[in-house]
């Protein structure tokens, strides 16, 4: 994340993200389905419902196409399955901060 030029924050948990005080510099939110206590598709529910709409990546380990539908309709940027290229990637975080890029299958 850090050679193109982005400034990557990390957080334990999808509630201590939403307990940011720096949430609302947040551009991109890069996040997993599957996680403790909450998943990435209540993360996005959660900012939605705040009137938050920011750009969110999901990865994921298990693929699921309702989920993947599920999210992409409320306005994911991309939904990734692990493994990925790591071009596939910065190509989903260039149209989540608004550049011209070819996103991935």
């Amino acid at each position: 994340m850090k050679s193109p030029g982005h400034i990557p924050v990390t957080f334990a948990s999808a509630e201590a993200f939403l307990q940011s005080t720096d949430l609302e510099q947040v551009n991109c939110l890069i996040t997993d389905i599957k996680m403790p206590r909450m998943t990435g598709v209540q993360l996005q529910k959660i900012l939605l419902a705040q009137g938050r709409n920011l750009a969110i990546i999901f990865i994921t380990a298990f693929p699921e196409t309702g989920v993947r539908d599920q999210v992409l309709a409320a306005g994911a940027i991309c939904f990734m399955e692990k493994p990925f290229d790591s071009a596939d990637m910065i190509g989903c975080l260039a149209a989540a901060l608004g550049r011209d890029s070819v996103l991935p299958p």
